[in-house]
């Protein structure tokens, strides 16, 4: 349900403008991943919401499958770790967004993610 309300921010551009504008009327500090997406990616503040929010999904989607990994079938988890380590491991988007979210994020999904990231190759 985490997602579907996360993605609902990501891609309604009504809300996000609504609450882009509602933020900056009453003033709140803009921190963390949207500040970084800001001012490393150049996006809005609107823009930068809606791929924090994006990010947020899809992180909320991989803690889910970490949840279960042992689960996955040999070929599912060398795709899902392999996609994971891609994303979070390269110096790209996802990983601008990790390294500020960490403390925001399931403590036991954020220690196989850097697991993944530090394993050579």
């Amino acid at each position: 349900m985490l997602r579907q309300l996360l993605m609902t921010d990501a891609t309604d551009a009504r809300l996000t403008g609504i609450r882009t504008k509602a933020l900056t009327n009453v003033g709140a500090e803009i921190t963390g991943a949207t500040l970084q997406l800001m001012q490393r990616a150049r996006l809005t503040q609107e823009e930068a919401m809606a791929l924090s929010m994006r990010e947020f999904a899809w992180c909320q989607y991989r803690a889910q499958v970490i949840r279960h990994v042992d689960e996955l079938s040999p070929g599912d988890r060398i795709s899902f770790d392999t996609v994971a380590r891609f994303a979070y491991g390269s110096s790209g988007i996802s990983r601008l967004w990790f390294d500020e979210a960490k403390p925001l994020l399931d403590p036991d999904a954020v220690r196989y993610v850097e697991k993944l990231i530090a394993q050579p190759g």
